[in-house]
């Protein structure tokens, strides 16, 4: 009987460690018609065949978020993409997250935004995606970049071997870099070696911010 009291604080405690769940609220299938969400909160949701979901969201402070879906059932295939306050301009995107093959093909985007407004647009992979998904946006430490790459298009911008951005000795650390792509842009990083030989240049081919 001693431990009764001991059982029920713990279970009294245990809702307050998950993310707040809610259902999504339809109409939102505009950016005009987005469901406000807050940060940390867990949505429920249902795509269907060739819709969009659209939701917005809040940051107080310079800060760093990760969008993802998760719960994926068969038939759904995601993609995600986060938007501007109005939601007409693109901040990044993200199709598949790694690994998600075996999820049913969710979707994760993580990056540093300024404090203001965003909106975030889900639709299907394809025309006949649907199905039921979760989506969670959360708050991350922000992330300090070695570099940033300049906007592209930009004369001289680092869409060639030649005019690759120089991340200098990599050792055993690891650097950060911000990109920017263009839609069907290519970024290369180069690295300062010893030798000549042991330069390598790596390429990025894709749609939204890295």
């Amino acid at each position: 009987m001693r431990f009764t009291p001991l059982c029920i604080t713990s279970l009294a405690l245990a809702p307050a460690l998950l993310a707040q769940r809610f259902p999504e609220v339809e109409p939102n299938g505009t950016n005009a018609t987005a469901q406000a969400i807050a940060i940390g909160t867990q949505i429920d949701c249902s795509l269907v065949a060739a819709e969009q979901d659209w939701f917005s969201f809040s940051v107080a402070t310079n800060t760093r978020i990760r969008i993802h879906t998760s719960g994926l059932t068969t038939g759904a295939d995601t993609r995600i993409g986060l938007l501007d306050s109005t939601g007409t301009v693109y901040l990044g995107m993200d199709d598949d997250a790694r690994g998600s093959t075996t999820s049913n093909f969710a979707s994760d985007l993580t990056l540093n935004v300024a404090a203001g407004s965003y909106m975030v647009q889900i639709v299907g992979f394809g025309a006949t995606s649907a199905g039921g998904y979760s989506l969670e946006v959360s708050e991350l430490t922000p992330v300090v970049y070695d570099g940033t790459e300049a906007a592209e298009p930009t004369p001289g911008s680092n869409d060639s071997a030649a005019t690759a951005l120089t991340t200098g000795a990599l050792g055993t650390g690891v650097k950060r870099f911000l990109g920017n792509i263009a839609p069907a842009a290519v970024v290369l990083t180069d690295t300062v070696a010893a030798a000549p030989s042991a330069t390598v240049a790596a390429g990025v081919v894709g749609s939204g911010n890295v």
